[in-house]
C-alpha cells in the first residue's frame, strides 16, 4: 500500500511546530480524536516552569503550495466557516504554515485576522512575509509568541 505524499507532508508540519514549542517550553498537545479547525493546544508556561493554564490553539498548514520560497511570503489560506470557527472560540487561535523546502514555519494570528476578514470580507487568505516575530524556527526563541 502507498502511503499519500499529501499526509505525510501534513503531518511532518504538525510534528515540527510540536518540536519548535516543546523545545521552548511551550506545552504541545496535538488533537488527538476528530479535528474540525485545531489541530492542537498550547498551554503557555512561566519563566519559573509553571503552567499558567494559558490555552492557545493551533492550526497548522504544510506544503509548498503556502509558501514562495524565493520572496519567503506565506499564505495561510482557509474557508469562511473556518475563520467563522476561529472567531468563534473561546481561546485565541494561531495558525502555522511550515514550509518543507525552506524547514521553517511562520505562524498568524488568526482570531485577530478572522475578525478582520469576516468582517470587511476581505480575501480568505492571510499572507506575510516571514520575519523574526513570525516565524517558528529551531534553535530560535519564539517568547514574542507568549506576549
Amino acid at each position: 500500500m502507498k502511503a499519500p505524499k499529501s499526509e505525510l507532508v501534513s503531518r511532518a508540519g504538525v510534528h515540527y511546530a510540536g518540536y519548535v514549542f516543546s523545545t521552548e517550553g511551550i506545552v504541545f498537545r496535538e488533537t488527538a480524536s476528530t479535528d474540525v479547525g485545531i489541530d492542537g493546544q498550547l498551554e503557555l508556561i512561566s519563566s519559573d516552569g509553571v503552567a499558567t493554564g494559558m490555552l492557545i490553539g493551533v492550526q497548522v498548514k504544510s506544503g509548498n503550495s503556502f509558501v514562495d520560497s524565493n520572496s519567503k511570503v506565506f499564505s495561510f489560506k482557509a474557508n469562511k466557516e473556518h475563520f467563522g470557527y476561529w472567531k468563534r472560540l473561546c481561546m485565541p487561535v494561531i495558525g502555522v504554515v511550515y514550509s518543507p523546502t525552506l524547514k521553517i514555519a511562520s505562524w498568524f494570528d488568526l482570531t485577530k485576522h478572522s475578525e478582520e476578514i469576516l468582517k470587511n470580507n476581505k480575501p480568505l487568505v492571510i499572507k506575510q512575509m516571514l520575519n523574526v516575530q513570525n516565524s517558528i524556527e529551531i534553535g530560535h526563541r519564539i517568547s514574542h509568541l507568549k506576549e
